[in-house]
């Protein structure tokens, strides 16, 4: 229940941007690489492969903690679906003033799988309603504002056996 709470707190906290996040430029590679050994023990566990194709150095402008918790929220989501001995990458580069941070796992995805709908609060593909998974269907919405109040753009697509959700942000 609590993280339902914090997760809501989150969305509405999110809905006021202008007076809630302050943008700094900091290194966004090295937030990354921060963040990938938390989860090394339930990849571990699972068999899972997590690999990382992150560009060194990368500069960017905007709330440290809030893109702390798309990455958080983009590996707890890649995570939760990746099949056993499955496989998650996370690619982050810099082309330009354009910055691509990308997610794939591999996972099980139906033909009648609603990719436009991942995004909206509360929705959860039912192959996916079960207590095995957990949660409560507001994360990626949670990641698509967090996202949109960086002046990116967010999207999820199948691709080879999984899916892969595609994030590029302006660097201001």
């Amino acid at each position: 229940m609590s993280s339902l709470i914090d997760d809501l707190l989150t969305l509405a906290k999110s809905d006021e941007i202008d007076d809630e996040y302050v943008f700094e430029s900091f290194n966004l590679s090295e937030t990354a690489l921060n963040i990938l050994p938390s989860y090394s023990e339930s990849t571990l566990s699972r068999g899972i492969r997590l690999q990382n194709n992150i560009q060194p150095n990368i500069i960017f402008n905007g709330n440290r903690e809030m893109i702390e918790k798309l990455i958080t929220i983009l590996m707890d989501n890649a995570i939760k679906y990746t099949k056993e001995n499955g496989e998650i990458i996370l690619s982050i580069a810099q082309n330009g003033s354009k910055i691509n941070m990308d997610f794939y796992n591999t996972a099980d995805i139906s033909e009648d799988y609603d990719l436009n709908n991942l995004f909206n609060r509360f929705y959860r593909p039912d192959n996916s309603r079960n207590s095995s998974t957990g949660g409560h269907g507001i994360g990626l919405s949670i990641a698509k504002k967090i996202v949109k109040n960086h002046g990116g753009m967010i999207i999820a697509q199948k691709k080879d056996n999984g899916i892969f959700f595609s994030t590029s942000f302006r660097n201001r």
